[in-house]
């Protein structure tokens, strides 16, 4: 649903798989700073207020293999009543044939959009 609002804006999503691949980095955390692109105000659902998304090109190496996608982030502060882990990092891929929840994958970001840490430890 959110695919036309993207290309609208000069972003064509239409060449990924329609899903996510949800890549679990825990427990360090990530922090998108200096995205490729972002979308303010997009309204997408009827009965939500509008929100900001954010992109940034990524590789996911899956059995040998190069996979360039996206990550794909809802900023959060536009995201109104839905928690996310910080853990988590959202890709747009294309179809990766035999990945599986569980599968280990090599992850390669732009180091100048996206930081990956480890989180403080409070005690």
């Amino acid at each position: 649903m959110q695919a036309p609002h993207f290309l609208r804006n000069g972003l064509d999503i239409s060449i990924y798989h329609s899903g996510t691949i949800n890549l679990s980095i825990s427990p360090k955390k990530f922090k998108l700073f200096n995205p490729q692109y972002t979308f303010k105000e997009i309204h997408w659902a009827e009965g939500f207020p509008p929100e900001d998304f954010s992109f940034s090109k990524c590789i996911i190496r899956f059995r040998d293999r190069d996979y360039n996608g996206l990550i794909y982030y809802p900023r959060l502060e536009t995201k109104i009543g839905h928690r996310k882990s910080e853990s988590t990092i959202e890709t747009l891929m294309p179809f990766i044939e035999n990945l599986k929840y569980g599968d280990n994958v090599e992850f390669h970001y732009n180091d100048s959009e996206i930081e990956i840490f480890e989180p403080d430890h409070e005690n």
